[in-house]
């Protein structure tokens, strides 16, 4: 078989293709990728609940993008081993930073790529913080210190200084208020 013409005629088109740049220009690219759900299992610890407790614990999450978009999941609650699932849609590698906190724990945060993780450990969370304003203080002193040796449905229970969860308030709750007393959590995200 004779491969002169062949050699020819492709020869010839690649004079062609790049003697007119325009036809070039005008062949089809790719286009450009679309975002997609991404499902984060994300997992915390609360602190003072023992190992056979049930680890569920109301959380605020919220994820900021390095361009400065904001993703607030306001009412997030963790499953008994304090697991939780939520999505994100973008791309693969876009940077993002987290932000957690439930109502008597200090808020906690880290950075993650999306796509590079299936699964984001977000610490413990310490607890003692009854008002819910991310610092352990006084105010959070006088909480517990109104409720201390009451118990669930009793005149004066308040459940915010139940840190432990598990029911009455009283030394174990009161101790840890005390060791993380003077703490404050992680600042909110700009």
């Amino acid at each position: 078989m004779n491969r002169r013409p062949l050699l020819a005629w492709t020869a010839a088109l690649l004079v062609l293709a790049l003697s007119f740049p325009a036809l070039a220009a005008a062949a089809p690219s790719q286009a450009d990728p679309e975002p997609g759900f991404f499902t984060i299992t994300g997992h915390v610890t609360a602190q003072g609940r023992t190992v056979d407790q049930v680890q569920t614990v109301s959380l605020s999450l919220r994820l900021d993008t390095k361009s400065g978009e904001v993703t607030v999941y306001p009412d997030m609650q963790t499953n008994e081993d304090g697991y939780f699932k939520f999505d994100v849609l973008g791309f693969s590698d876009d940077p993002y930073t987290w932000r957690v906190k439930g109502a008597q724990t200090l808020a906690t945060s880290g950075d993650f790529k999306l796509g590079s993780v299936d699964l984001i450990q977000m610490d413990t969370q310490t607890t003692g913080d009854a008002n819910n304003d991310n610092v352990v203080n006084i105010v959070d002193f006088n909480i517990i210190r109104g409720t201390f040796g009451k118990d669930v449905g009793g005149d004066g229970y308040d459940a915010r200084a139940d840190f432990t969860g598990d029911g009455p308030v009283n030394i174990r709750d009161y101790n840890l208020m005390r060791g993380n007393f003077g703490n404050s959590g992680v600042d909110p995200l700009n």
